[in-house]
């Protein structure tokens, strides 16, 4: 099978990156889109503030403005939702540079929260400010059209991994995400910490945690990656495409760029 064309399937290009070099609390470390003007960038580090979230904190807590914009400058998040009878689903994981939003409870009887997974910095532009900047600047209002365009892309690959692919595949599928994620950032994009446990990584991708376990000894054994707790060094980032190509037709779906 010919997987050539799959060499970065899953780097569709997040909106930013962030300056590992900055000062800490310097809004300055985020690099915009190379279209925004210096008013726009001036604006954007005079209204937006960033706070420190404890391991554990939710985020919501942080902040009285629902809908504020945030994008992480250090550390790692997790959203989910927790049923009356204390079941969770993680939604999603958000490490730096991606970009998420304070939104409130969806539904009473659910608790949507966002809590962070280590001590993490975040961006945070309050729903005004936010509201303001895309009435007066088009290329902010472009880049928020850009970041829910991606957010639906994100969750129709979600829905076709949940529905399509075995409990390998949704390894394989995660850690090539989670690699080209890393390269758009400038990180090591083989060798890095997993910020979640097996636990909240099978809550997200709907397995057991015993399953998440036999499939990365599985990879070890044939020699995809090493992995010892959270440190996971991928050896064969080929073996791991050949393991999501199993399944052209899903897998097509899943790789289509943005």
């Amino acid at each position: 099978m010919n997987i050539h064309c799959l060499a970065n399937p899953f780097d569709i290009g997040l909106p930013v990156r962030i300056h590992r070099q900055g000062k800490i609390n310097n809004p300055n470390v985020i690099e915009w889109p190379a279209n925004f003007s210096e008013k726009l960038r001036g604006q954007l580090a005079q209204l937006g503030t960033i706070k420190v979230i404890r391991k554990g904190q939710q985020v919501q807590d942080s902040s009285s403005d629902p809908g504020a914009f945030c994008i992480v400058i250090s550390g790692a998040l997790k959203s989910q939702l927790c049923d009356a009878e204390g079941s969770n689903v993680i939604l999603d994981f958000y490490l730096t540079g991606d970009i998420l939003s304070l939104t409130p409870t969806p539904q009473a009887q659910l608790l949507y929260e966002t809590v962070a997974l280590t001590t993490s910095q975040l961006y945070i532009l309050p729903l005004s400010a936010f509201q303001l900047l895309t009435r007066t600047f088009p290329e902010f209002l472009h880049f928020h059209s850009r970041i829910a365009h991606l957010a639906l892309l994100d969750a129709h690959k979600r829905i076709i991994m949940i529905g399509h692919l075995d409990a390998d595949q949704k390894i394989a599928y995660f850690l090539v995400n989670l690699s080209a994620r890393m390269k758009h950032q400038h990180c090591a994009s083989t060798r890095f910490l997993l910020p979640m446990s097996r636990v909240e990584l099978s809550q997200h991708l709907f397995l057991s945690p015993e399953t998440v376990s036999r499939s990365f000894s599985k990879f070890q054994m044939k020699g995809y990656l090493e992995a010892h707790r959270s440190d996971i060094c991928i050896q064969d980032f080929s073996g791991l495409l050949e393991v999501l190509c199993r399944e052209p037709a899903c897998t097509a779906q899943i790789a289509k760029p943005a």
